[in-house]
């Protein structure tokens, strides 16, 4: 019996790569300390999924567009409904460059001194000639977003149920 487990466990160690990371992001989530492997199995089953899926279409957007790797404007293109992921995707990238430009410098007397010339700018997400991406150079938002008015919300069509005199 004990030997069937260990032969499935090393089945699964040999299928699933992150378990612990996912087991504990879990209890960081609040779920129990020790979760079960089963549930960190499911987790990494849908994640492989949805990259897999992510990246197939990627694939085709860089078919479409020409390219042979896939780049970030597909990335976005993908998203390009959904703005949280957007967001999301481009906080993710400021804080990774950001983790770039510290590892790049040296402390000098308590200080943080960048090493110059060690490592050239990225420039892989740099996206001057796209124009669907001229937001970026503007510095507008993503979206416009425009306080609310009394005028604007009189022409709304919904019902107010605010008092009970509207409703005799």
């Amino acid at each position: 019996m004990y030997t069937n487990s260990i032969r499935q466990n090393e089945k699964y160690a040999e299928k699933y790569w992150y378990t612990e990371e996912i087991r504990l992001m879990m209890y960081a989530f609040g779920d129990n300390q020790f979760p079960l492997h089963s549930s960190a199995y499911l987790i990494e089953d849908i994640v492989k999924e949805q990259l897999h899926h992510i990246l197939c279409k990627a694939v085709e957007v860089c078919d479409l567009r020409g390219t042979k790797a896939i780049q970030l404007e597909e990335l976005i293109f993908l998203m390009r409904k959904n703005r949280v992921k957007i967001h999301r995707l481009l906080r993710y990238l400021r804080v990774k460059d950001m983790r770039n430009v510290n590892e790049d410098s040296v402390n000098v007397d308590g200080g943080s001194v960048p090493l110059e010339g060690l490592k050239q700018k990225n420039t892989e997400y740099q996206t001057e000639n796209e124009p669907a991406f001229a937001w970026r150079e503007s510095g507008k938002p993503l979206w416009k977003t425009t306080p609310s008015s009394p005028d604007r919300d009189l022409n709304l069509d919904l019902l107010v149920l605010g008092s009970r005199a509207q409703h005799d």
